[in-house]
C-alpha cells in the first residue's frame, strides 16, 4: 500500500512538473506574453471560482520559477482573491479591464522637445491601475488612461523603476533619448524611406506623493525585438530597422547611432544611443565598442541602398548596378543607386541636410549650459566647453552672442586650445566656408565648425 502511495504520489509529481514545463516552454519561446503565464486569459464553461483557483496555482508556478517578484505576486494573489469573493468574472486578457474602476488623479506631465532642448510642463488628468500589469529586470509597467489625449487614444504604459533611490535625472534620461530618436525617425522619414518608422511619444508624470513614472503610448500588436545594443540582429530579416540603425550613424555624421530597436511594426519604443566618445545617454552607451559591435553584424539591405547609404557587407552585391525593386513583406522599394555612382556621394547624401548646430539652437555662450548629450554630439569636454564660452564672451564686444572673422581668431588665439597646423588649415576653411555665407557666426555655429561637424 505504502509503495502504491508512493508510486501515484511520483506520478503526480511528474505530471505538476510537466504542467510547469509546458508553462516554461511557452514564456521562453515567446508564443505566450508574460502575463498570460502567470494569469491566463479568462474563457470557456468555467465559473470564476474555478477559474481562479487554477489562475492560483498559475501564480505559484511563475513565482517558484522566477517569473515574477514576491511584490507582484502579492498584487496578483489580491486581485484574484478579490475577484473569487465577490463573485466576478476575472478577465484578465486585456490589462485595461479594471483601470476605470481607478480613482481620478490630477498628475504634472513633463515632456522634452528635442529641437528646443526644453522641458515642457502642465497638469493632466488621468487613471492608474495600482496593479502592475508586467514587469521588467528594471521596471514595473501599469494600466494608465491620460484623459489629455484624443479620444480612442488615451490608453497608456506608466512604466516605475524599481529600485526606490532612483532620481527624476534616470526618468529624465529616457524621455529626452526618445525624443532624439524621434527627430532622427523625422529624418529618415523625411528622405523617402520606404516604411515610415515612428517612436513612441515618451513623457513622465509626478503624482501628488511625488511619485514618477515614464509613460508612452500603449501600443497593442506583437511586439519585437530588431536589434541590441551589442550587435544583435533579429533573425526575422526586417530590413527597415537595421537600415535605420545605419541611417541615424550616417545622417550625425557618425557621432551617434539608435540601437535597441524595437517595438510593434515600426512604431518603436525604448531605444538606446551610442555616441562616439561614449558620453550621454545613460549607461546603455557603449560609445565606439558598441557602435563597432552594430557594423560587425549589420548586412547592408535594399532599403540601405535605396536610401544611399555607404555600403556594409551587403547581402546581394548585385543590387549596386541592376536597377531593381526590392521587397520587405509585400512593399516594393524605389530604384537603388545607379549604376557606377561613386559610394562617397551616397554617403554624402545620406548625411545631406543634417546641421548639427540645429540641434543646438539652444547653446549659448553661458557657462553650463550644455548637457552631456550635446557635448558628445560635439565631441568636446566640458572643459573645453567652459574655456570657449569664457573666451567668446570676452571678445563679444557688442554682446549680440555673434562674431566676424577677425574676431573668431582672437577667440582661437586667446583660447590656449591645443590644435596642430594641419587642424588649423581645416579650421580656416571651414570659417571660410562659413563666412562666405553669412558676416558673422552665432555661438552653436562657431562650435559646429571648430570641432568639425559644420
Amino acid at each position: 500500500m505504502k509503495h502504491l502511495r508512493e508510486k501515484l504520489e511520483g506520478k503526480i509529481a511528474t505530471q505538476r512538473e510537466k504542467m510547469e514545463d509546458r508553462l516554461v516552454t511557452h514564456y521562453a519561446k515567446g508564443k505566450r506574453k508574460l502575463f498570460d503565464v502567470i494569469v491566463p486569459p479568462s474563457g470557456g464553461k468555467k465559473t470564476s471560482e474555478e477559474e481562479g483557483k487554477e489562475m492560483l496555482k498559475c501564480l505559484d508556478v511563475g513565482l517558484k520559477r522566477g517569473f515574477m517578484t514576491q511584490q507582484l505576486y502579492d498584487f496578483r494573489k489580491k486581485e484574484i482573491e478579490d475577484a473569487i469573493a465577490a463573485g466576478q468574472k476575472i478577465d484578465n486578457s486585456d490589462p485595461f479591464v479594471k483601470v476605470n474602476e481607478a480613482e481620478d488623479e490630477r498628475v504634472v506631465r513633463r515632456s522634452y522637445d528635442w529641437q528646443s532642448k526644453q522641458w515642457v510642463e502642465h497638469p493632466i488628468n488621468i487613471k492608474l491601475n495600482p496593479y502592475p500589469f508586467a514587469e521588467g529586470g528594471m521596471r514595473y509597467a501599469f494600466a494608465m488612461l491620460d484623459f489629455s489625449r484624443p479620444q480612442g487614444d488615451q490608453r497608456c504604459v506608466a512604466k516605475l523603476i524599481k529600485d526606490k533611490t532612483s532620481s527624476a535625472g534616470e526618468y529624465e534620461l529616457d524621455i529626452v533619448m526618445q525624443s532624439a530618436c524621434q527627430s532622427i525617425a523625422q529624418a529618415f522619414n523625411g528622405r523617402g524611406a520606404i516604411k515610415p518608422v515612428k517612436f513612441a511619444d515618451a513623457y513622465m508624470i509626478t503624482r501628488d506623493d511625488g511619485t514618477m513614472l515614464a509613460v508612452e503610448p500603449y501600443i497593442s500588436g506583437d511586439y519585437k525585438k530588431y536589434n541590441n545594443n551589442f550587435g544583435y540582429v533579429s533573425h526575422e530579416g526586417r530590413n527597415t530597422p537595421q537600415a535605420f540603425s545605419h541611417f541615424s550613424y550616417e545622417h550625425s555624421n557618425h557621432r551617434m547611432l539608435i540601437v535597441d530597436v524595437q517595438g510593434v511594426g515600426d512604431v518603436y519604443t525604448d531605444p538606446q544611443i551610442h555616441t562616439a566618445d561614449g558620453n550621454g545617454f545613460g549607461g546603455g552607451n557603449l560609445g565606439q565598442e558598441g557602435i563597432d559591435k552594430f557594423f560587425k553584424t549589420h548586412w547592408c539591405n535594399p532599403i540601405c541602398l535605396y536610401m544611399g547609404l555607404p555600403i556594409c557587407r551587403p547581402k546581394l552585391l548585385h543590387f549596386i548596378t541592376l536597377k531593381t525593386k526590392a521587397k520587405e513583406s509585400g512593399t516594393v522599394a524605389g530604384p537603388t543607386p545607379a549604376s557606377g555612382q561613386p559610394q562617397s556621394q551616397c554617403a554624402q547624401s545620406a548625411g545631406e541636410g543634417f546641421k548639427l548646430s540645429e540641434y543646438l539652437t539652444h547653446i549659448h555662450p553661458v557657462s553650463g549650459c550644455a548637457t552631456e548629450q550635446d557635448l558628445a554630439l560635439l565631441g568636446m569636454r566640458n572643459d573645453q566647453f567652459e574655456r570657449l564660452v569664457q573666451v567668446f564672451n570676452t571678445i563679444d564686444s557688442n554682446k549680440d552672442g555673434a562674431l566676424d572673422r577677425s574676431e573668431v581668431l582672437h577667440v582661437v588665439d586667446a583660447s590656449n586650445l591645443q590644435m596642430d597646423a594641419k587642424d588649423l588649415q581645416e579650421f580656416m576653411q571651414r570659417l571660410d566656408a562659413a563666412l562666405s555665407k553669412t558676416e558673422k557666426l552665432g555661438f552653436a555655429q562657431f562650435l559646429c565648425i571648430w570641432t568639425g561637424n559644420e
